[in-house]
């Protein structure tokens, strides 16, 4: 079990050093939040917060981002709740912190569908194309608009649903 997080840790690690580096919160005042994070994921996120405090809607809100709906913008997954521990003016600092949980799932599921699909290969193998899957230009090119980084975290276990669907004839993983 602890060589399934050790991808995750030095993914942590690795995103922790680049914010120090950056002067990014909490070792700063910067914010990964450019550009409205390419999809309108602020306001997305305060619309999120409010409702699981019960102030707003599920549904749809007329007073954040001009309209926001919780239902159709996929962004309650359980990752998200990370959120709850911040107070509503520090989402905007919460979301870098939030990153990083993302990014160390997705390391997380990486390793465990190579440590189920191969095995035999050297554990360090394995930690190593867990990080390097986590911190991918394919998974980087998903931290600017962090709805789909779930996706980032999930795919690694469809992958795998779908080589046992296939392969062993077994559909209950997919």
């Amino acid at each position: 079990m602890p060589s399934l997080f050790s991808g995750a840790l030095i993914c942590t690690v690795l995103m922790l050093a680049v914010y120090i580096l950056k002067g990014v919160w909490p070792f700063g005042a910067g914010n990964v939040t450019y550009d409205d994070m390419a999809q309108g994921t602020l306001p997305i996120y305060y619309h999120l917060y409010d409702w699981l405090h019960g102030d707003k809607a599920m549904a749809f809100d007329w007073y954040t981002g001009l309209g926001t709906n919780i239902v159709n913008s996929g962004t309650f997954m359980p990752l998200d709740l990370v959120l709850c521990l911040f107070s509503r003016d520090k989402l905007l600092y919460g979301i870098g912190i939030l990153i990083i949980v993302k990014v160390a799932a997705s390391a997380v599921t990486a390793k465990y569908v190579f440590d189920k699909l191969f095995g035999k290969a050297a554990q360090i193998w394995r930690v190593l194309f867990s990080v390097t899957y986590a911190m991918s230009a394919y998974s980087m090119f998903y931290y600017t608009n962090s709805f789909c980084l779930d996706f980032v975290v999930i795919f690694p276990l469809v992958l795998y649903g779908l080589k046992r669907l296939l392969t062993d004839n077994k559909p209950l993983a997919f």
